[in-house]
Protein backbone atom coordinates (compact mmCIF):
# COMPACT_ATOMS: atom_id res chain seq x y z
CA UNK A 1 0.00 0.00 0.00
CA UNK A 2 2.81 2.43 0.81
CA UNK A 3 4.41 1.93 -2.62
CA UNK A 4 1.10 2.66 -4.30
CA UNK A 5 0.72 5.94 -2.40
CA UNK A 6 4.23 7.04 -3.31
CA UNK A 7 3.65 6.26 -6.99
CA UNK A 8 0.32 8.12 -6.95
CA UNK A 9 1.85 11.17 -5.31
CA UNK A 10 4.75 11.15 -7.77
CA UNK A 11 2.27 10.90 -10.68
CA UNK A 12 0.28 13.84 -9.32
CA UNK A 13 3.37 16.00 -8.86
CA UNK A 14 5.06 15.09 -12.16
CA UNK A 15 3.21 17.62 -14.35
CA UNK A 16 4.03 20.44 -11.92
CA UNK A 17 7.70 19.52 -11.72
CA UNK A 18 8.05 19.02 -15.47
CA UNK A 19 7.15 22.67 -16.12
CA UNK A 20 9.36 24.16 -13.41
CA UNK A 21 12.61 24.52 -15.39
CA UNK A 22 14.64 26.08 -12.60
CA UNK A 23 13.68 23.77 -9.73
CA UNK A 24 16.90 21.81 -9.93
CA UNK A 25 20.03 22.28 -11.97
CA UNK A 26 22.09 19.25 -12.86
CA UNK A 27 25.24 21.25 -13.72
CA UNK A 28 27.56 22.61 -11.07
CA UNK A 29 26.98 26.24 -10.18
CA UNK A 30 29.29 29.19 -10.56
CA UNK A 31 30.67 29.25 -7.00
CA UNK A 32 33.98 27.68 -6.02
CA UNK A 33 33.49 25.41 -3.00
CA UNK A 34 35.38 25.41 0.30
CA UNK A 35 35.28 22.21 2.37
CA UNK A 36 36.11 22.23 6.07
CA UNK A 37 36.06 19.67 8.87
CA UNK A 38 35.30 20.59 12.44
CA UNK A 39 33.80 19.21 15.62
CA UNK A 40 31.07 21.01 17.53
CA UNK A 41 30.58 20.25 21.19
CA UNK A 42 27.13 20.14 22.72
CA UNK A 43 27.93 20.99 26.34
CA UNK A 44 24.35 20.33 27.49
CA UNK A 45 24.60 16.68 26.39
CA UNK A 46 28.36 16.27 26.83
CA UNK A 47 28.47 15.10 23.20
CA UNK A 48 30.67 15.93 20.24
CA UNK A 49 29.14 16.23 16.79
CA UNK A 50 31.64 15.92 13.93
CA UNK A 51 30.76 18.29 11.09
CA UNK A 52 31.81 18.78 7.47
CA UNK A 53 30.86 22.07 5.87
CA UNK A 54 30.69 22.81 2.15
CA UNK A 55 30.30 26.51 1.39
CA UNK A 56 30.71 28.81 -1.58
CA UNK A 57 34.06 30.61 -1.37
CA UNK A 58 32.63 33.82 -2.75
CA UNK A 59 29.31 33.59 -0.93
CA UNK A 60 27.60 36.22 1.17
CA UNK A 61 27.77 36.14 4.94
CA UNK A 62 24.09 35.11 4.94
CA UNK A 63 23.50 31.89 3.03
CA UNK A 64 20.67 29.40 2.83
CA UNK A 65 21.68 26.26 4.74
CA UNK A 66 21.10 22.58 4.01
CA UNK A 67 21.62 20.16 6.91
CA UNK A 68 22.55 16.60 5.92
CA UNK A 69 22.06 13.79 8.43
CA UNK A 70 23.59 10.50 7.25
CA UNK A 71 21.85 7.17 7.37
CA UNK A 72 22.80 4.31 9.65
CA UNK A 73 26.49 3.46 9.35
CA UNK A 74 27.29 6.69 7.51
CA UNK A 75 29.61 9.60 8.24
CA UNK A 76 30.03 13.32 7.65
CA UNK A 77 32.06 12.53 4.51
CA UNK A 78 29.16 10.69 2.91
CA UNK A 79 27.12 12.29 0.13
CA UNK A 80 29.97 14.69 -0.62
CA UNK A 81 28.70 15.06 -4.17
CA UNK A 82 25.53 16.68 -2.83
CA UNK A 83 27.43 19.02 -0.52
CA UNK A 84 29.70 20.17 -3.35
CA UNK A 85 26.82 20.54 -5.78
CA UNK A 86 24.61 22.59 -3.48
CA UNK A 87 27.53 24.76 -2.32
CA UNK A 88 28.43 25.48 -5.95
CA UNK A 89 24.93 26.95 -6.27
CA UNK A 90 25.35 29.23 -3.24
CA UNK A 91 24.21 27.11 -0.29
CA UNK A 92 26.08 26.37 2.91
CA UNK A 93 25.81 22.61 3.45
CA UNK A 94 26.42 21.12 6.90
CA UNK A 95 26.94 17.35 7.08
CA UNK A 96 26.53 15.93 10.59
CA UNK A 97 27.98 12.71 11.94
CA UNK A 98 26.00 10.89 14.61
CA UNK A 99 28.16 9.04 17.13
CA UNK A 100 26.70 5.65 17.99
CA UNK A 101 25.07 5.10 14.60
CA UNK A 102 27.91 6.20 12.33
CA UNK A 103 30.63 4.37 10.39
CA UNK A 104 32.56 3.73 13.60
CA UNK A 105 30.07 1.02 14.60
CA UNK A 106 31.09 -1.21 11.66
CA UNK A 107 34.63 -0.06 10.74
CA UNK A 108 37.02 -3.02 10.48
CA UNK A 109 34.29 -5.68 10.47
CA UNK A 110 33.57 -8.16 7.69
CA UNK A 111 30.26 -7.63 5.80
CA UNK A 112 27.98 -9.94 7.85
CA UNK A 113 29.30 -8.62 11.17
CA UNK A 114 29.22 -5.04 9.87
CA UNK A 115 25.53 -5.35 8.98
CA UNK A 116 24.77 -6.79 12.42
CA UNK A 117 26.62 -3.89 14.07
CA UNK A 118 24.63 -1.37 12.03
CA UNK A 119 21.38 -3.15 12.89
CA UNK A 120 22.25 -3.04 16.61
CA UNK A 121 23.00 0.68 16.32
CA UNK A 122 19.64 1.33 14.63
CA UNK A 123 17.78 -0.65 17.28
CA UNK A 124 19.49 1.23 20.12
CA UNK A 125 16.95 3.68 21.59
CA UNK A 126 19.72 6.07 22.60
CA UNK A 127 20.74 6.47 18.95
CA UNK A 128 17.14 7.15 17.98
CA UNK A 129 17.01 9.92 20.58
CA UNK A 130 20.48 11.36 19.91
CA UNK A 131 20.17 11.79 16.13
CA UNK A 132 17.38 14.42 16.09
CA UNK A 133 19.00 16.09 19.10
CA UNK A 134 22.23 16.40 17.05
CA UNK A 135 20.25 18.06 14.25
CA UNK A 136 18.52 20.45 16.67
CA UNK A 137 21.86 21.30 18.28
CA UNK A 138 23.46 22.03 14.89
CA UNK A 139 20.58 24.23 13.77
CA UNK A 140 20.63 26.18 17.04
CA UNK A 141 24.39 26.60 16.79
CA UNK A 142 24.07 28.00 13.27
CA UNK A 143 21.28 30.35 14.32
CA UNK A 144 23.13 31.78 17.31
CA UNK A 145 26.79 31.41 16.28
CA UNK A 146 28.76 31.59 13.09
CA UNK A 147 29.37 28.46 11.03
Amino acid sequence: MKRFLVVCLAALLAPTVAHADNLYRVCFGSHRVLESLTVWRDEARDRVVPIKIYAPVDGNSLLPVVVVSHGAGGARDGMAFLGRHWASHGYAVVHLQHAGSDAEVWRGLAPPAAMQAIRRAVENPQSAIARPQDVRFAINRMLYHQL
